[in-house]
């Protein structure tokens, strides 16, 4: 017998500035390099895809953990709330700022048997 998971997370992505961030990622020029989007919600579940498929790696310059996206730029974990990455550089001031937290980890959800 074998067995089909399904797995649930919870992420959030939060956007500093709504706006500053639609414009440039969704209506700007980003999008021919990088990803067509449509709207924040389709932006959002971008970030959040490339995020969990992330690992989280030490950087020494910044003295704490976090992960590049490409397209989006280098993640940092906040030292106020450790399960929070915030987007910095030049794509942060841009945007308008990004910020992504874990909500719930990921954790088995459903069992289904297969023959």
């Amino acid at each position: 017998m074998s067995f089909n998971i399904d797995f649930e997370m919870k992420v959030r992505v939060e956007f500093s500035d709504e706006p500053k961030s639609k414009a440039f990622f969704i209506d700007g020029d980003w999008k021919e390099s990088f990803y067509d989007l449509v709207d924040l919600e389709d932006l959002a579940s971008s970030i959040a895809s490339g995020f969990v498929h992330e690992t989280p790696t030490f950087q020494p310059e910044h003295r704490t953990f976090g992960f590049f996206l490409e397209g989006y730029g280098l993640f940092l974990r906040t030292s106020y709330t450790p399960e929070t990455y915030v987007l910095t550089g030049q794509f942060a001031d841009d945007c308008g700022g990004i910020a992504i937290k874990l909500i719930d980890e990921l954790e088995a959800a459903y069992a289904e048997g297969t023959a």
